[in-house]
């Protein structure tokens, strides 16, 4: 059994494929970008990658759409998943109704549920990295969300958000495991510890 890590699928979200730039933009598809192509690509990948009894620590953003995809997509994906919820997932606790949201992820299939960020395996886990990129946002909106340097000084944070705004997934202290530089697959934790050694 392997752990995997992976974050902002984005599962449902039309918008995304113009955004991140993703192959299922308009200009392959004449009318619009194809949200359910995408959908079905991405768990095509992810069950390629992972195998039934491994587990997937996904970094936040799994699905921003109808309240419907949850149910629809999860019972797909191969795994064990821990959510650790970022600011688009209904659960994330900034947004309303949070709390209530957790059980259309639980009932989807969802093993558990973080907030936040926490220490496991020399690593820091957060949705956010340190720092934000202000040329995508303009502001930093999540300040209070973010992880803070001081609080860490030497801890090497793995993290998603950025998608591909940072094209490196290593970024010094840093570690993006977005789909958007990875291939829209999850990385498997081994290769980060090699790459990136706490």
């Amino acid at each position: 059994m392997k752990t995997f890590v992976t974050s902002d699928h984005h599962f449902g979200h039309v918008n995304i494929i113009d955004f991140c730039d993703r192959p299922w933009r308009k200009d392959y598809y004449p009318y619009a970008p194809d949200v359910e192509a995408m959908n079905e690509a991405l768990i095509t990948f992810w069950n390629e990658t992972v195998a039934p009894g491994d587990t997937v620590m996904h970094l936040g953003d799994l699905a921003l759409g109808p309240k419907s995809t949850i149910g629809e997509v999860v019972p797909k994906l191969h795994g064990t998943i821990i959510l650790l919820a970022g600011n688009h997932d209904r659960c994330w606790k900034g947004r309303k109704g949070a709390v209530k949201a957790e059980n259309l992820y639980y009932s989807a299939g969802i093993s558990e549920i973080r907030h936040g960020s926490f220490l496991q395996d020399g690593y820091l886990w957060c949705h956010f990295p340190y720092t934000v990129d202000f040329r995508r946002q303009g502001i930093d909106k999540f300040s209070s969300d973010r992880p803070r340097r001081e609080y860490h000084p030497k801890t090497k944070l793995i993290h998603g958000h950025v998608h591909n705004t940072w094209p490196n997934p290593i970024n010094d202290d840093q570690y993006n495991v977005s789909i958007d530089v990875h291939n829209y697959r999850p990385v498997d934790f081994e290769q980060i510890r090699e790459e990136f050694p706490a």
